[in-house]
Order: structure tokens, then sequence, then C-alpha cells
């Protein structure tokens, strides 16, 4: 895989065998050796994979370096372009507006323009009539109540059923709130306690 030598690799290893010998052997020998050499996943794939992890999570320091890599994969800057507006949504504006900055000076140094990207208003897809008419005599989905034998108490975290010392990881209880998966945390009894 000749793109994992780019030139924008020299940025991202700058300094890591001074730091961290074996972390450089990694990046060098065992990522593009080993983990972006499987079958399961093309180079594409695992780049689009690779690009909205770190753009999500706001890594810019290792971006050129993909980004370079996702472009020598085949992957369009319309594509790249499209990916940081969808992840604007999930992951939040600023980690799409930092991801710009960054994706604007690969795309700038490798040559591509404004013209190699999707306009920003966009012919919508069609409504599905029959998929909207049947959710409408329906009525939305609920979900199902947690099960009878739930021990969840108001307050700071739930009591696991085997014992009465509760919950206390705040990020449990905030993404089971927000991804709406009350019954499935209930289903599972539990949240394991560090002790």
């Amino acid at each position: 895989m000749e793109s994992l030598d780019h030139a924008s690799s020299v940025n991202l290893l700058a300094g890591m065998d001074t730091v961290s010998p074996a972390l450089e052997r990694y990046t060098n020998d065992v990522v593009p050796g080993n983990l972006w050499k499987r079958p399961q996943l093309c180079a594409r794939d695992r780049s689009i994979v690779t690009l909205s992890v770190l753009i999500a999570r706001n890594q810019s320091t290792e971006l050129p370096f993909y980004l370079d890599l996702a472009l020598d994969s085949g992957l369009q800057p319309s594509e790249i372009s499209e990916i940081i507006t969808h992840l604007a949504f999930y992951s939040g504006w600023p980690t799409a507006t930092a991801a710009v900055k960054v994706t604007s000076a690969v795309f700038e140094r490798r040559g591509m323009t404004v013209t190699q990207l999707p306009p920003a208003a966009v012919e919508l897809l069609p409504v599905d009539k029959a998929a909207e008419a049947q959710h409408e005599s329906t009525g939305p989905q609920r979900p199902m109540p947690p099960y009878a034998g739930s021990q969840r108490r108001p307050g700071r975290g739930h009591a696991r059923p085997d014992t009465d010392r509760k919950c206390r990881r705040p990020a449990c209880h905030n993404a089971a709130q927000i991804l709406g998966i009350q019954l499935l945390r209930d289903q599972l009894g539990y949240c394991k306690v560090a002790r």
C-alpha cells in the first residue's frame, strides 16, 4: 500500500521515535502491513470508517495523513465533503468545522477545487408515500416498558439485581437516555460497577 508511505506521514511520525519507538514501529509496520491489508474491507471503505472516527473525535493530528490515504484509495473529494457535512449533525458543528480546516489544506495541496465538491443545495430524495401512509395509520412505535422485575430506582443510578450498590457511571445513564435504550439497560439488569 504505497499511499501509507506518502509524504504526509512525515508530519504524523515526526518525533515519534524519540518518544515512543514501539508506537512508531506499530504505525509503520502493523497498521499498513496488517490492518489495512485485511480482505474483509477494501482500503476505500477503511478510509471512510477511519475518516469518520477521526472527524467525530476531533483528531486533527492524523487527519491529513488519512485524508491523503483516502484520496489515494479512490475516495472522491465530493465524498469526503459529504462525510464532513453528515458528521456535523452527529458529532457536532465544531468537529466538522475543524475537519474543514484540515481538509481544505489537503485539498489545496493536491490541487482540488470547489468544482469537485457537491453543491450546497441538492434535490432531496422523494418521500415514500406508501411508507408515510403506513406510519400514519399505525402511529409511532413505542418501546416496550421495562420488564416487571426492573429494580431501577429514581435518583442516582440504578441498583444491580444482585446487590444494593448503585451504578455511579453517569456516561452509562446519559447514553441510555440519549439513545433511548432504557429497555436494553433494564434487560441487561445493571451496569458494571468498578470495585
